[in-house]
C-alpha cells in the first residue's frame, strides 16, 4: 500500500519505522500517550517512549498492523508536502490471527461465540464444514485525539485505508484462492465507533459475550463487546 493517502481533508502517512528518535515514532507516542485517545484500548496508555516503541514494533511485526498516522491538512500543508498538517489520530488494518467470531443466529447469551480459525473454517461456514477458500482475516482499529471527535475523520480515514487495501489486494481477488475479511469491534457504551462502522459499511454480527468485566474509558464495563464485519 502508498506510504501517503490522500482525502479532502486528510492527509495518511503510513507509520513504518520504529527506530530512537524516528518522526514515524514521535508520533506514535504522541498518540498513545494521549489519556483520551487511549482511553477505549484494551491495551491502555504507553507513558515513555520506549513503551511506546515497544509498542509500534509489536504492531509492526507481530501483528503485521497496516498503521497510518491522520492529518488534517492545512492551507500550509497542501502547498507543502513536507508538512502533513495536524496530527489527530491514527487508523491502521491488523492481521487477525484467531477468528472470524461468526456466532449462530439468533446469538447465544449464556456463552461466548465460538472462534472459527482461519485454518478451518471461513466466513459464513460452519464448524467442522471444509472452507470453499482461505480466509485472510484483518481488524480494523483506530483512535483519535478528543479535539477531533465528532467531526467525521474516523469515517473519512477509515474510508481511504479500506479502499486502498482492496486496491491492493485486487489481483489476488482475481486468484480467486482468498475471502477477504476485514473485522471491528466497539464497547456499547461508545457509540460513536457504531455510526464510524456503519458507514464504512460494516454489517452486525453479534454479541460477543464475555465473563469479566473491563476497565475502558476511566469505569468498569460489562462484559462482552459488539463485533462487525465486512467483506472485501
Amino acid at each position: 500500500m502508498d506510504s501517503t493517502l490522500e482525502t479532502p481533508r486528510l492527509r495518511l502517512i503510513r507509520l513504518t519505522d520504529t527506530s530512537d528518535n524516528s518522526q514515524h515514532l514521535q508520533w506514535f507516542h504522541q498518540l498513545w500517550n494521549d489519556d483520551a485517545t487511549t482511553a477505549w484500548s484494551l491495551h491502555g496508555k504507553c507513558h515513555t517512549i520506549q513503551q511506546s516503541q515497544q509498542w509500534m514494533t509489536k504492531q509492526m511485526t507481530e501483528m503485521d498492523n497496516i498503521l497510518y498516522a491522520v492529518f488534517v491538512k492545512s492551507d500550509t500543508s497542501e502547498a507543502d508536502p513536507s508538512n502533513p498538517g495536524e496530527l489527530v489520530g491514527n487508523v491502521g488494518l491488523r492481521l487477525q490471527k484467531e477468528g472470524p467470531y461468526l456466532p449462530p443466529s439468533p446469538p447465544p447469551q449464556d456463552s461466548t461465540f465460538a472462534v472459527l480459525k482461519p485454518e478451518t473454517a471461513a466466513p459464513g461456514s460452519t464448524p467442522g464444514e471444509a472452507p470453499a477458500k482461505s480466509l485472510n482475516l484483518r481488524a480494523l482499529g483506530y483512535a483519535y485525539f478528543q479535539s477531533a471527535w465528532g467531526k467525521g475523520y474516523g469515517t473519512e480515514a477509515g474510508r481511504a485505508v479500506i479502499d486502498a487495501y482492496a486496491a491492493s489486494i485486487a489481483e489476488k481477488q482475481k486468484e480467486g484462492e482468498e475471502t477477504f475479511y476485514i473485522e471491528a469491534t466497539w464497547d456499547k457504551d461508545n457509540p460513536a465507533s457504531k455510526k464510524v462502522l456503519t458507514k464504512l459499511g460494516f454489517f452486525e454480527v453479534g454479541w460477543l459475550v464475555e465473563t469479566e468485566p473491563i476497565f475502558l474509558a476511566g469505569a468498569w464495563r460489562d462484559p462482552g463487546q459488539w463485533i462487525w464485519g465486512l467483506y472485501l
